[in-house]
């Protein structure tokens, strides 16, 4: 955008030109009129600083009066304060006004406004006047009053918004609702502060639509010329319902926020957080005022891992999303499994603005995944682990003793005397029996071991890492310990197969199937006892 600035020698307007440059606007210094006029058949300005000490201002009113209206190049005129009250001041071709010294951001504001309002402009075709073009092609509403609000004229986009015919309105306050604190009485004051003080007077109104319907309004008024106040007053209504509706949605946003009752967390683009809601308060136990400028991380880290999960914060939202499972450990120290939602709010620039973490507190998910797992995995009635994991644990056992060279052992075992028990005692005994078994065969290995139930009254011991010397103390102790448990109630003994890795194999099926051989060996030896696959052991 090229700004022409056409400045008297003893105006210094270095500074605010140089924030306008840092804006992006190319400006152009003039020294005189004549300049400016030699323009006009050349490249011309998107917009003119006109200077109201320029020499010989007032000759080339005319050409100045060209650019502004039949170039629609917007006038800006600087002047100081002591020109206030000067009749060069209230130009008919100045777009807007400024004084000095220059406020940089109201300067910024009125170019802007004027570029985008020559840009409206440039839309219309060829006008008679100046009135024409500003009443009826001007993109907001405008109305024209006299002093006691009689309207006299409104423009094309009045009628559209609002449904009006020119004929169907008398007064501004038949389309005007204003607020308790602002009633039709308050009016005077405020048009004696326009005719009196001359400025734009503003304030939020409702606009009643033909229809009924009420549209939320920024209502601005300037008397048309302050040296003639019995001209009247020009409103230009800017629509803002759209900033009220958005108003109302944060607003909204806002409550549903804090009356959640899901964990949020809003944090900064670093993975600080600035708010928590009340239900993140109950979840954690702490409260908001104690987490904010506190990491994400004092909350959270992955499933027994300490990092600082920041990091992966701003790497998994790169896409704007993330999702998965992490531990808040709440303010008394306990870990709680939660499933957390992240999204991230990105600015125009693509760079992260903030993050929005929802919470899901997943314990009693977890805790119903566990036992649903241990039920897959574990017999139902005594708890030991079942065939369905059995070959996973001993695969995974066989693994680690093949890369540590140790002796693994599995013991096949098999109830002597329990299908008697079932027959006459009932199957409910039979239950009890196998219950008091599983207890006694758990006893009598380490925690290292595993026991597992593999068929009615068939168990399976895995030793981990042993000796064939502790294999057979093990096997002595678990035939005693059945036999002292049920010496005086039952007749029921135990009888054992036993196959070692990596001696008798290196396949798990293998060892299953040599144990289990071994295991009839000893029953047909008169039970009550264990035998080795391998005789020589």
């Amino acid at each position: 955008m090229l700004i022409s600035l056409l400045h008297s020698s003893d105006v210094s307007s270095s500074d605010f030109c140089r924030h306008l440059t840092r804006e992006g606007y190319q400006i152009e210094f003039l020294n005189n009129l004549c300049d400016l006029v030699k323009k006009q058949e050349k490249a011309l300005p998107d917009i003119i600083l006109l200077d109201i000490d320029i020499p010989q201002l007032s000759a080339y009113q005319q050409q100045i009066n060209n650019l502004s209206k039949n170039r629609q190049i917007p006038v800006i005129l600087l002047y100081k304060p002591e020109h206030y009250n000067s009749p060069a001041l209230f130009t008919d071709y100045a777009s807007d006004y400024i004084t000095y010294p220059v406020n940089h951001l109201e300067l910024l504001v009125k170019i802007k406004k004027q570029i985008q309002l020559r840009s409206h402009l440039k839309q219309v075709t060829e006008v008679e006047s100046r009135y024409t073009v500003m009443m009826e092609n001007m993109p907001v509403p405008i109305i024209y009053t006299d002093l006691e609000l009689n309207i006299f004229n409104t423009n094309k986009q009045f009628h559209l918004l609002y449904g009006y015919q020119k004929e169907e309105l008398n007064k501004l306050d038949q389309i005007l609702i204003f607020s308790e604190q602002n009633k039709l009485q308050n009016i005077t004051h405020w048009f004696e502060e326009i005719k009196n003080k001359n400025f734009d007077k503003q304030q939020e109104v409702v606009i009643r639509h033909k229809s009924g319907e009420k549209t939320y309004c920024q209502l601005s008024s300037k008397l048309i010329n302050p040296k003639q106040p019995e001209l009247g007053i020009v409103w230009v209504l800017t629509d803002i319902n759209e900033y009220k509706h958005v108003k109302e949605d944060l607003k909204l946003a806002a409550s549903v926020f804090d009356v959640s009752g899901e964990p949020m967390i809003i944090m900064d683009g670093y993975g600080h957080i600035i708010n928590t809601n009340p239900a993140t308060e109950k979840l954690s136990h702490y409260k908001t005022s104690e987490l904010i400028q506190q990491p994400i991380s004092k909350l959270f880290d992955y499933f027994g891992s300490q990092a600082d999960i920041r990091p992966l914060l701003i790497k998994k939202t790169q896409q704007h999303h993330w999702k998965g499972e992490l531990w808040l450990q709440d303010k008394m120290g306990n870990n709680i499994p939660t499933l957390v939602t992240i999204n991230c709010i990105k600015r125009e620039d693509n760079s992260i603005n903030h993050y929005i973490a929802l919470i899901n507190n997943i314990s009693e998910h977890k805790e119903n995944e566990k036992e649903l797992k241990h039920r897959a995995n574990h017999d139902s009635l005594t708890g030991l682990v079942n065939r369905n994991i059995f070959f996973t644990i001993l695969d995974d056992v066989i693994a680690v003793a093949k890369r540590n060279a140790y002796t693994v052992a599995i013991l096949y075992c098999d109830l002597d005397g329990f299908k008697a028990i079932n027959d006459t005692l009932g199957h409910g005994k039979g239950d009890t029996v196998l219950q008091q078994v599983a207890n006694i065969l758990n006893s009598c290995v380490r925690e290292i071991d595993t026991v597992a139930r593999v068929g009615g009254d068939e168990f399976v011991i895995i030793l981990n890492g042993t000796s064939e010397a502790d294999i057979s103390e093990t096997a002595d102790r678990l035939i005693n310990a059945i036999n002292t448990h049920f010496k005086e109630s039952l007749k029921l003994t135990i009888s054992f197969g036993i196959a070692l890795f990596p001696q008798d194999s290196e396949c798990s099926k293998k060892l299953l199937q040599y144990a289990d051989q071994a295991m009839y060996k000893a029953k047909e030896r008169g039970k009550n006892s264990y035998c080795w696959h391998n005789p020589n052991h």
